[in-house]
């Protein structure tokens, strides 16, 4: 009796781990409990055809079996014997597609049948599979009475597909029992030297490849070798691997070529077959890699994460060089479409989803290096890193609750919105700030919603304006606290959190201590977040004396907006298309950035003309109308060059706008100097009235 592939699956899960629940395993091998239940009959089947004890599962142990059992089937599973293995319908379609890459005999449906040890007519149901899967890879499986079967399609195309089926082999038990048995179809000895000649490229480039990726590379080298033995060349313009030739791996995979190469390549053939095996180098991960470029990048992306996690890691300067040795080897991969197998997507993606929405965040600059968008898998193994660093620190995402931003008031205002809200709830995460009908796609899962209008929504919803004073930080904090954790106390709460105190330390002041924790959970208790820092410019840093201008009228909102951005044309700050790009936005969102009575602060993407960070500011004395008739006397014109650096400048102006009589106050103004005395005072670094 043989076992197939669910069945090994099943026994591997109850081996490693006998206290499985039923549920556990129908999530992990994706079957349904009949399945499941005839899974386990067919091996208890077989081990009683063995000789050997049948596998019991009790509700409250799991799967019991002795020891000596565990011993046998662990020594069966590996390396799995081909005697004891019979191929699924899926793999024997992909030793089909293996077959047909590297065999230079002609493929019949007998061949098929024969070499798969399986009817004519299964033979035929696996050469359909095998088609499908060729055709997602952009290969053609066809059939020619002359030829046989066989693989049409850019060669490029079907050293990926070749590439794709040996990776993903590996990944399985069986699976070099399944590329070994390829590799010998021929009855020839494989490329012996190309382990060899493998160890020797490490200590060549001074790196070490992990027993896996040794092992990946050995085998995909091999079966490119049986490519090359077919004459099956690649067309790669020397424009496009020109990169590819500055490298260390170009110069030391001429000795790789030659273990693999048939006699008889010509010098511009050998070349372009030499970047290609640099290229298979250069998108593996090594264990050690000397110091490269993307350690920037790197470092970017921890601190990043670190902003939008509100968390600070340690070591961070080696969680960069481990992840600046993945970006070296992902750069490639992307760039050249040579996507990495990820065996682990799915459950990263079930149990760490918060934490990969944030990662996905924090590769833009990685991103925006190679031009292209970063595939899941890729990303899932920066996930990984993450995590597996904040575990080191016992640090737990998936446990504090998960909040999205909806503010349709533009990019600078939202930014500022999001960044105090963070400041005011460290323990909250925030995935994201979004519009409204990005919201309502329900690509995000959270438990927490802060937004500027009302929606209809199942998560805790918090109403908030734009601009909050510190009354209404104070507020939102305690209204907050209450609903989520049972904040702010009353006297008996407080109590309890005295007593808990006293259980695990000595109090040397009670009544301090009470009258501290009292002050902390009370409404009107808020720390101001906002600390001067060096690369953030002040409110009085941007808006100056030049760029105030104090007129009468404007036309209408159009001509405003004109007169108060130009002080930024004439300085070179910003660009005309700057100015056209602020009205656009408006014309096609409406008044978004009226966000108090009778203060606007147009703003566009910095792409769209902004030269250097900067600010202006006009008063009229008579209301210009926006549309939907918002009236409006002041105007702040924001040109932000990043998502960063104008925040605090951003944060005092809207604590002065958050007081109705300091916008009065502003409107009166009769000069340059009242305004500047204004803007002066709120742009103390404590920012403490």
């Amino acid at each position: 009796m043989l076992l197939d592939e669910r069945c090994l699956k099943l026994l591997q899960e109850i081996v490693t781990r006998p206290d499985s629940s039923w549920n556990q395993l129908q999530q992990n091998l994706r079957l349904s409990r009949r399945q499941l239940a005839y899974a386990l009959d067919k091996i208890n089947a077989w081990l009683t055809c063995e000789k050997l004890p049948e596998i019991e599962y009790r509700r409250r142990e799991g799967f019991v079996f002795p020891p000596v059992l565990k011993e046998k089937v662990q020594s069966m599973l590996s390396p799995v014997q081909r005697e004891e293995y019979v191929w699924s319908s899926r793999e024997r379609a992909r030793l089909i597609l293996l077959s047909l890459l590297t065999t230079k005999e002609t493929w019949s449906l007998i061949h098929a049948s024969s070499f798969l040890q399986v009817s004519r007519n299964t033979a035929l149901s696996d050469i359909k599979e095998a088609k499908r899967i060729a055709a997602q890879a952009g290969v053609d499986l066809i059939y020619s009475r002359m030829e046989g079967y066989l693989l049409t399609g850019p060669e490029w195309q079907q050293r990926k597909l070749m590439r794709w089926l040996v990776l993903h082999a590996l990944e399985q038990k069986n699976g070099e029992v399944l590329l070994t048995k390829v590799l010998e179809q021929d009855r020839e000895v494989p490329y012996s030297g190309v382990r060899s000649c493998l160890e020797r490229v490490e200590r060549d480039l001074q790196v070490r490849y992990t027993d896996e990726h040794l092992l990946q590379l050995t085998y995909v080298l091999q079966f490119l070798g049986k490519r090359l033995e077919r004459k099956c060349l690649i067309c790669w313009d020397e424009a496009e691997w020109e990169e590819i030739a500055r490298t260390e791996e170009y110069r030391v995979s001429r000795h790789l070529l030659g273990e693999l190469a048939p006699d008889g390549l010509s010098e511009e053939a050998f070349r372009t077959e030499q970047a290609y095996i640099a290229l298979q180098l250069l998108v593996t991960n090594v264990f050690s890699q000397k110091e490269k470029p993307m350690q920037e990048i790197a470092a970017a992306m921890v601190g990043e994460f670190e902003r939008i996690a509100c968390i600070s890691l340690a070591e961070k300067d080696h969680l960069a060089s481990l992840i600046a040795m993945h970006l070296y080897s992902a750069y490639y991969r992307i760039k050249y479409d040579l996507e990495m197998q990820n065996p682990l997507l799915d459950v990263i993606l079930r149990e760490n989803e918060a934490l990969h929405y944030l990662v996905k965040k924090c590769v833009i600059p990685f991103q925006n290096r190679v031009g292209k968008p970063v595939p899941e898998g890729e990303m899932a193994y920066f996930t990984m890193h993450f995590g597996g660093w904040l575990r080191r620190q016992g640090l737990e995402l998936t446990s504090r609750p998960k909040a999205v931003v909806v503010c349709p008031n533009g990019i600078a205002i939202s930014n500022l919105l999001t960044h105090v809200l963070r400041e005011l709830f460290p323990d909250i995460l925030f995935l994201d700030v979004l519009t409204v009908r990005q919201f309502f796609s329900g690509r995000i899962k959270c438990d927490i919603v802060f937004s500027t209008v009302y929606l209809r929504t199942d998560c805790k919803l918090f109403i908030v304006k734009p601009i909050l004073s510190w009354e209404e930080k104070a507020r939102l904090r305690s209204e907050v606290s209450r609903e989520i954790y049972g904040f702010p106390a009353n006297r008996e709460q407080l109590v309890k959190v005295m007593d808990v105190i006293e259980q695990y330390a000595d109090i040397h002041d009670r009544a301090g201590l009470s009258k501290a924790l009292a002050s902390l959970f009370a409404p009107n208790h808020f720390t101001p977040p906002f600390k001067k820092e060096s690369k953030k410019p002040m409110l009085n840093e941007l808006i100056t004396e030049q760029t105030i201008q104090l007129r009468t009228r404007a036309a209408d909102w159009k001509e405003a907006i004109r007169l108060a951005a130009k002080p930024l044309i004439d300085s070179g700050s910003i660009e005309e298309r700057y100015v056209t790009a602020m009205i656009e936005s408006i014309n096609q969102l409406g008044p978004y950035v009226v966000l108090a009575p009778k203060v606007a602060i147009p703003h566009a993407r910095p792409e769209h003309g902004v030269n250097q960070l900067s600010m202006s500011f006009l008063r009229l004395r008579e209301a210009v109308l926006f549309p939907q008739n918002k009236a409006v006397h002041l105007i702040f014109v924001l040109a932000a060059a990043d998502n960063e650096s104008h925040l605090l400048a951003l944060a005092q102006l809207s604590e002065l706008l958050a007081k109705e009589e300091e916008i009065e106050r502003l409107i009166q103004a009769e000069t340059t100097e009242e305004v500047m005395n204004m803007i002066n005072h709120y742009s103390k670094g404590d920012m403490q009235r």
